[in-house]
Formats: structure tokens, C-alpha cells, sequence
């Protein structure tokens, strides 16, 4: 069964034509009049929605994710001339929605890409050294290494995850590191990509220091992230200390897929359900008197039977040898990749796209939330 996550069209609140859904308050009225806008060549209607999308304050105020969105959505062809035109214009939105359409439909920018990569703001300038990596512009690497020095952690992240996808890992890595220990959004994407990139031995040391934040303040959180850095390393010397941590009912269904992450171990057929393992949610509960309105983090995981783990492993364990990458049972190469990227659940296949980069530098990042349809398209063109 595939899960692919899609980019799909909000609702619209009802009663509200979508002509006229940029005026209401809700940021995901700005999707469906932008793409409507787009596709007719309405570009009165189109600067109308851009300009009241530029007053959320969202993505260092650059842009309204479900417009970014609408760009993603419809097709290459209707944006060609329209992109040339917002790549050079001299309002910052229009040139990031440029860069934007450009990485989402990972198209080759050309002679479009140089000024992006200087831009002055940083938004726009983090943005296109994402185009250059995830496109893979091989020509771009001089001018992603500049930007690894830059004042701005989010612009320093986009250079460093460019400069490992076409191939080049240091400096980048350790500027990957420097971002995943930090406290900045960018801290999660850098720590995967790091971890899926550095050899294992560096890698180790980096979990290391991890585990000293366990016995913190944050030390709940901080054994979340180590779990899930656990299974973005791929080292099956970490597989007994993951066993033991499917005991804690807190973050038993994380290390399960942290666990599967590694092994490949099919969590689902060795699953409990929440009632037969005696383990309420940590999310919403319909008790009037919970004060908890916190979605659960793990809504969707199995709750996995840590004895049939264990002893799995103890069968298993032969198969895997110390020292090598795993991911998904495998040491990562392009057709296991390809596999899971047509099969696996999203961060599976999120994590796969990154493996099939670095297997060869310089290939375009398979975009996990592109339109299914364009998918299954670009995977049909991957694996031909």
C-alpha cells in the first residue's frame, strides 16, 4: 500500500468562491486562487493573492506556505514564462516564488539561478541554494561554498545540505553539525542528513554527545531525538540499546520504526494494539477533565511486542555486519532505494530520496511531496 503524502488542494472555507479566497484570514485560502490565477494567466488576480499572502508572517516572512504550494501544483508548462519574469523582479516574494517553482518541479534554473544565489535576502537566497542542491547543479558549487560563512542559519543550512548533495562533504558537514546542535528550525533536517552522510564512527560520536542531554532538563525530548537520530545513522551496533528501549511506553512506537529504519524489520507483524499492551495514547482522549489537547506524536506507529523484537534479533543478528550503513535491511544502494521510494511509508521514502543522492551526487532529490501522480510519473522515468 503506497502512502505518499500529496500536495493537495485545501478546502476552502464554505460558502467562499475561490476567486475571493484570498480575503479571508485562513493562510490556506491563498492555494486555491493562486493556482487559479496561475493556470488562466490572470496575473492582476495573481499579484492581488501574492500581495495579501505577503502579510503572513511565515517563513521568515517571505511567503505563505500554501501558496508556495499552488506553484508546486500546477503544471511546468503554464509557469515557464511567468518564472523568467518573477526570477528578476524587485519584489522579494515574486523571486522567491520563483526559486520555489523552479525546486518544486525540479527544473534546471540556467542562467536564472546566479542572482538568487546572491540575493539579499536571505529567505529568498536559502531558497535557491535548496534549488541548486535538490536540482543538482553541478556548476552552482562555488557559489553554495561562499554562503557556508553566511550570518544567517538558515541560508548556512540550505549551502551545507547543497554542498553534500552535489558531492562536496566538508566543509559542509561540519557546518551540517555546528546547525544540528544548535536550537534553529534547521537543527532536525541537518541532524539526518549529517547522520546519513558522515561515516559511522563520526557519526557515533555525534549520538554520544546526544545521549549527555538525556539526563537534562530536556531529557524526555532529547531521548525522542536520539532515538530518531538512531535510525537516520543506520548503525546496527545501536540496534540492542534500541531493543532496550522499547520498555518505555513513552516512545516504545518511535523506536519501533527507528528500529525499522535500521533492520527493516517489519514492526506491524510484530505489533501489539495500544488496549492488548495495556498502553493508553499520549495525544487526545475524550476525557472532559484531560487537559491535554495535544496531538499524538506517534499517531499512526504500531505499538511494537518488544519479546518478538528481541528474539528476531537474536536470529537475526548474523545477517548484519558491524560497521557498514544500514537502511531498511540493506546497505543503501540505488534499486533498494527506488523500492522503498514506491512502497515505503513518507519518511521511508523521504529518507531514501537522501540515500539515492548520496549514492550519486549530483541527482536531483526525489521529491516525497510532489503531486502523487507527478511521482509516480519521475519514478517510472527513475527506474526505466
Amino acid at each position: 500500500m503506497r502512502t505518499w503524502r500529496c500536495c493537495a488542494p485545501p478546502t476552502p472555507r464554505a460558502g467562499t468562491p475561490a476567486s475571493q479566497a484570498w480575503r479571508t484570514p485562513e493562510p490556506e485560502g491563498f492555494f486555491a486562487p493562486a493556482v487559479l490565477a496561475v493556470e488562466s494567466g490572470d496575473a492582476l488576480q495573481l499579484r492581488q493573492v501574492a500581495a495579501a499572502a505577503a502579510q503572513v508572517e511565515v517563513e521568515d516572512g517571505i511567503c505563505d506556505a500554501s501558496l508556495v504550494g499552488a506553484f508546486g501544483w500546477v503544471s511546468r508548462k503554464v509557469l515557464e514564462g511567468l518564472v523568467v519574469k518573477m526570477a528578476s523582479s524587485g519584489s522579494p516574494l515574486a523571486r522567491y516564488l520563483a526559486a520555489a517553482a523552479l525546486h518544486l518541479h525540479r527544473t534546471p534554473p540556467g542562467d536564472l539561478l546566479w542572482p538568487l544565489l546572491e540575493d539579499d535576502v536571505d529567505a529568498v537566497r536559502a531558497r535557491a541554494l535548496q534549488l541548486a542542491g535538490e536540482v543538482g547543479v553541478a556548476g552552482s558549487i562555488e557559489r553554495v561554498r561562499v554562503n557556508l560563512a553566511h550570518g544567517s542559519a538558515q541560508v548556512r543550512f540550505r549551502a551545507a545540505s547543497a554542498a553534500v548533495l552535489l558531492g562536496e562533504a566538508q566543509p559542509a558537514l561540519d557546518v551540517l553539525a555546528e546547525i544540528a546542535g544548535g536550537g534553529s528550525a534547521e537543527a532536525p533536517e541537518a541532524l539526518a542528513l549529517f547522520l546519513r552522510a558522515a561515516d559511522l564512527p563520526r557519526a557515533r560520536r555525534v549520538l554520544g554527545q546526544m545521549t549527555l542531554s538525556i539526563e537534562g532538563a530536556e531529557g524526555r525530548a532529547a531521548l525522542r531525538r536520539l532515538i530518531e537520530a538512531c535510525g537516520a545513522a543506520g548503525d546496527v551496533q545501536l540496534v540492542p540499546w534500541l531493543i532496550r528501549q522499547l520498555d518505555d511506553a513513552a516512545s516504545a512506537r518511535l523506536t519501533g520504526e527507528a528500529l525499522r529504519m535500521i533492520t527493516g524489520l517489519a514492526v506491524e507483524a510484530t505489533s501489539l494494539t495500544g488496549a492488548s499492551a495495556g498502553r493508553g495514547s499520549a495525544g487526545l482522549t475524550d476525557d472532559p477533565d484531560d487537559d491535554n489537547v495535544a496531538e499524538d506524536e506517534d499517531a499512526g506507529l504500531p505499538w511494537p511486542d518488544a519479546g518478538a523484537i528481541a528474539r528476531w534479533w537474536q536470529d537475526n543478528e548474523h545477517l548484519f555486519t558491524p560497521g557498514l550503513r544500514y537502511f531498511m535491511g540493506q546497505p543503501p544502494h540505488a534499486a533498494h532505494c527506488l523500492r522503498v521510494l514506491r512502497h515505503g511509508h513518507q519518511r521511508q521514502r523521504a529518507a531514501a530520496a537522501q540515500h539515492l543522492c548520496l549514492l550519486q551526487p549530483g541527482m536531483p532529490l526525489f521529491p516525497t511531496t510532489a503531486p502523487a501522480w507527478r511521482q509516480q510519473r519521475w519514478l517510472d522515468a527513475l527506474q526505466a
